[in-house]
């Protein structure tokens, strides 16, 4: 379980309070705080990259896909590297709601539905 912030904690303890003092109903108030909680882990979990290649890859790749994931997002980048052997080549990098797709299995999918209509 990711666990928040400091200040992350302190603007749920805060709105808690705010909510205790306004709403009076303290029934609300522990579904409010869990709601709040999972929006903070939620956008941390946008910082895990699951990087789904064919092969097995070397420390020296995995540093580097890494790196350049930092970057690009700006962000520090925590990565989980799988062997999905059905990608056929290539790689599938998923970071929260975004999926880069460069696998062969992607591009096979994507010129069977072109040539589909």
């Amino acid at each position: 379980m990711n666990t928040l912030t400091k200040d992350a904690r302190t603007l749920v303890d805060g709105i808690v309070e705010y909510l205790k003092k306004d709403m009076g109903d303290d029934a609300a108030v522990p579904k409010v705080k869990k709601l709040l909680t999972k929006a903070s882990n939620n956008k941390n979990e946008q910082d895990v990259a699951r990087i789904s290649s064919a092969i097995p890859l070397g420390d020296k790749e995995k540093n580097q896909v890494t790196s350049m994931l930092s970057k690009r997002t700006g962000r520090d980048i925590t990565a989980e590297f799988v062997v999905d052997e059905t990608l056929l080549g290539g790689m599938r990098i998923t970071i929260g709601s975004l999926v880069i797709d460069t696998s062969l299995k992607d591009q096979l999918d994507q010129m069977g539905k072109s040539i589909m209509g």
